[in-house]
């Protein structure tokens, strides 16, 4: 686990927005992005079944923009005063592996 990973659980609870600093392996760089906190526990694309932090990056320049990283990949996860609403970019049946209040995308 990340050493932030109670600033991501409250983050997700409360759905705050977070400033994601990460080092971008397609960038080679650290980059820093706006991202909701969306769960924490293996990937289904990945091959392995090692916990990622699972986010919906704001600022992707690519479509979809979930963003999938092992906390080795996260430099600092900092919640923000800004809030989001799942229902803005939640378009499939989830099946989280943490428990949230999100009403119907629980």
């Amino acid at each position: 686990m990340h050493r932030d990973h109670d600033a991501f659980i409250q983050a997700l609870e409360g759905r705050q927005k977070v400033a994601l600093t990460f080092y971008a392996k397609t960038h080679a760089a650290t980059l820093t992005s706006t991202c909701a906190p969306l769960d924490y526990g293996p990937s289904r694309q990945a091959h392995d079944k090692a916990s990622r932090y699972h986010f919906w990056d704001y600022e992707s320049d690519e479509e979809p923009h979930p963003l999938v990283l092992p906390s080795e990949q996260i430099d600092s996860i900092v919640p923000l005063d800004a809030r989001f609403d799942p229902t803005e970019f939640v378009t499939w049946r989830p099946d989280w592996i943490l428990a949230r209040n999100w009403g119907d995308l629980s």
